[in-house]
């Protein structure tokens, strides 16, 4: 006789999750936790640089999802108008490298020696929302 193990994965949050800090709003669209970790089980990062690549990636999910065809089409450099009769193509994704303005925002804060805003809070606003995607109630 065998046994059977029977598995099914967990339900994952996909809504957007909006968030205040300093009295800022932000909305957050939260990728799936295997985009933080993988990185981090094969070698290629570390938890924090894992961390906080999963950060910007929510951020920038929502500033891309809030672009028209034409901002779009403007971040990955396409023209705005078909050239020789070709249909105009609207890429589904961002470009390597792209930020929004959350992101843009949030990093330019860090760096501004003048703000109270430093790595530390980047971390508990990171593990918040980590929780708050994953089910989890924050402490």
């Amino acid at each position: 006789m065998t046994n059977t193990l029977e598995f099914t994965s967990a339900t994952r949050r996909r809504e957007p999750l909006t968030f205040t800090l300093d009295g800022t709003t932000y909305t957050f669209a939260p990728p799936k936790s295997a985009v933080m970790m993988l990185p981090v089980y094969t070698g290629d990062a570390s938890f924090i640089r894992a961390s906080y690549d999963w950060f910007e990636s929510g951020l920038n999910n929502h500033d891309w999802a809030q672009l028209d065809d034409a901002g779009r089409r403007a971040a990955h450099g396409l023209p705005e108008t078909p050239e020789d009769g070709q249909p105009l193509t609207v890429p589904p994704l961002p470009p390597e490298g792209w930020q929004g303005a959350q992101a843009a925002t949030l990093e330019a804060r860090l760096r501004d020696p003048g703000d109270t805003f430093d790595t530390e809070d980047l971390d508990d606003l990171i593990n918040g929302l980590s929780e708050a995607v994953a089910g989890r109630p924050t402490t």
